[in-house]
């Protein structure tokens, strides 16, 4: 179709781990979320999830003109995904998660090695203080000695020391500690 307000190259739409996903690739006339402009004139947008029933305008409409071809481009998302896939999907999401937390406790800890974790991605992490499963989308806190808490249940700990002692292994440390490798 002939437009002057789309772009031949606009925006992305695509599929990944059973959520959809758009994106402004650089347009001039802009690409907008339920009447929410994803980016400035010329500049790529972050991904932005789609939900069943939202919104999507390509272009603006020219002032003046009435001609079809001077006429943004609405589209109404309809999702429709098979939904075993997406269960199959979500069933990964806490083996990601456990792999992805191991990889990160490991690489805070400079004695420790990836062949003494691989083998244990299976396996759950615990909180010590309240002893419930640490999962996905959970807010975390590491300590420097790598042992791994909910930020909920530590913030009283950090709150109220200046030094923090870990509850696990009692190693002290300065978390207003310079950052700085040298």
């Amino acid at each position: 179709f002939k437009s002057k307000v789309v772009s031949r190259v606009h925006a992305e739409i695509w599929l990944k781990d059973g959520q959809v996903y758009l994106k402004d690739v650089g347009s001039s006339s802009g690409t907008f979320l339920n009447k929410m402009r994803l980016s400035p004139a010329n500049k790529r947008s972050r991904p932005y999830p789609l939900r069943q029933g939202d919104l999507i305008q390509l272009g603006v409409d020219y002032q003046g003109r009435t001609e079809e071809i001077y006429k943004a481009v609405e589209l109404r998302v309809e999702i429709t995904i098979d939904d075993h896939q997406i269960r199959e999907q979500q069933q990964q999401i806490p083996l990601r998660f456990r792999k992805a937390l191991n990889q990160l406790l490991v690489a805070t800890n400079p004695y420790a090695s990836m062949d003494n974790h691989e083998h244990e991605h299976d396996k759950s992490q615990d909180c010590c203080i309240c002893l419930a499963e640490i999962g996905p989308f959970q807010a975390l806190f590491i300590a420097p000695c790598s042992h791994c808490f909910h930020y909920k249940c530590i913030k009283s700990v950090l709150r109220d020391c200046l030094m923090f002692p870990c509850p696990v292994c009692r190693q002290v440390a300065n978390l207003d500690a310079s950052v700085s490798m040298e």
